[in-house]
C-alpha cells in the first residue's frame, strides 16, 4: 500500500511480469488520484533472487511536480483503460511473461525487423511452459490455451480463432501500450538506486 510518499508492493516470491504489471498499475492510479503522491513505487519480492533474498523493482515518478504526475498518470490510465474496453468485446493479446520478453527484448534490440524477430522469439519461449527446466509459461493457463494455442506466432496480429484479423489491436501494439511506460519508469527508478 501506500507508504510515506511512496508506494510498496510486497510479494513472497520473485518479481514476476505480474507482480510489476500490478504495482505499475497501482502507481500509476496513485500518481493519478492520491494528492501529494509523488512515489516512487516499490515490488520487493521477499525470497526473491535478489541480494539477500529480496528483490525488488522501483517505479520512479511520472513527473516533477503534481500536475506532471497527474496529467502524466491520466495519459497511461486512458490507454489502459482502452484496452480494457477492447479486452471486453475480444480476447487481448496481453499475456503476461510473453509480452514483457517481447517488450523488454524490442527496447534492447529496437524496434526493427530484426529487434521484431528477435522479440518474438523471446515471447515464444516465455509463453510456453517446459516441464525439463520447471518454467512455467503464459500457456498454464488454460484459457490462454485455449484462445491463443499451443504456439502462437506473436506476429502484429496474433490470430484469435473467432474473431476477424484487426477487430481487435494486435499483440505488438497491445504490449507497447502497456510494457513501454512501464519499462520507462522502471528504468527511471533503477537510476535513481531503487532495483533493476
Amino acid at each position: 500500500g501506500i507508504w510515506g510518499d511512496g508506494l510498496i508492493d510486497v510479494t513472497y516470491a520473485r518479481v514476476s511480469a505480474r507482480n510489476r504489471l500490478r504495482t505499475w498499475i497501482r502507481h500509476v492510479a496513485a500518481s493519478w488520484a492520491v494528492p501529494g503522491f509523488d512515489g516512487p513505487s516499490r515490488c520487493l519480492a521477499l525470497g526473491g533472487d535478489g541480494k539477500d533474498g529480496c528483490q525488488t523493482v522501483t517505479f520512479a515518478p511520472l513527473g516533477p511536480d503534481p500536475e506532471a504526475r497527474r496529467a502524466a498518470a491520466a495519459e497511461v490510465l486512458g490507454r489502459l483503460l482502452e484496452l480494457f474496453r477492447a479486452g471486453l468485446r475480444s480476447p487481448l493479446p496481453l499475456l503476461p511473461k510473453a509480452s514483457a520478453k517481447y517488450a523488454e527484448t524490442l527496447r534492447s534490440k529496437g524496434d526493427t525487423a530484426e529487434g521484431r524477430s528477435a522479440a518474438r522469439r523471446a515471447a515464444a519461449g516465455a509463453y510456453g511452459s517446459k516441464e525439463t527446466f520447471h518454467q512455467i509459461g503464459d500457456d498454464a493457463n488454460p484459457y490462454v490455451a485455449r484462445v491463443f494455442g499451443a504456439s502462437p506466432s506473436f506476429e502484429d496480429d496474433v490470430p484469435v480463432p473467432g474473431i476477424p484479423p484487426g477487430a481487435a489491436p494486435g499483440f505488438h501494439a497491445v504490449t507497447v501500450a502497456v510494457w513501454d511506460p512501464l519499462l520507462d519508469a522502471q528504468a527511471a527508478g533503477a537510476r535513481q538506486g531503487g532495483g533493476r
